[in-house]
């Protein structure tokens, strides 16, 4: 009988031995997997803070193209406003009054336009703050609005003395 009890000691010693191996291993490969998972999670971050810095600075460069380029149009326009005051200061009195009335209106506007683009790029820098892809899209929104709006004034200036000249 000895022997068959100590067969049953045997056999339940490693069948517990076995069951704890196979717990062991479930366990060690569940650590395994949270781990993946924990590095792959922080990878992801990782990736989409790159990839919203990588945005960020190309919406950066996107508006500091944009503010440069206006600024030039708006210089220029200003340029172009002052030779039209010379050009008018030579036209005859029936036209120097509505031709001046005209440019008035029109250096309103390019003064106007000039403090949208200083408010907006005020605006930009503290959006670029907290970053996100709506300030983009705003923005870009933004520039179309504004180049249709000073291609209209620049329109304008140069209509000034050809309404006159039909």
């Amino acid at each position: 009988m000895m022997n068959k009890f100590n067969w049953a000691i045997f056999s339940i010693f490693i069948g517990g031995i076995i069951l704890f191996s196979c717990n062991e291993a479930a366990t060690k490969e569940m650590n395994d997997a949270k781990n993946n998972l924990n590095e792959a999670g922080t990878d992801m971050k990782e990736a989409a803070v790159a990839s919203n810095d990588t945005l960020k600075e190309k919406v950066a460069a996107d508006w500091r193209e944009f503010k440069a380029e206006s600024d030039d149009a708006i210089q220029k326009m200003e340029n172009d406003s002052k030779e039209l005051e010379i050009k008018i200061s030579k036209a005859s009195d029936k036209q120097k009054a509505k031709l001046q009335a005209q440019l008035k209106k029109s250096n309103e506007s390019l003064q106007e336009m000039k403090a949208k683009l200083n408010t907006r790029t005020d605006e930009f820098n503290r959006d670029m703050e907290n970053f996100d892809d709506k300030v983009a899209d705003k923005y870009d929104s933004f520039k179309k609005e504004f180049k249709h709006d000073m291609n209209e004034l620049g329109n304008a200036f140069r209509g000034l003395f050809k309404d006159d000249e039909k």
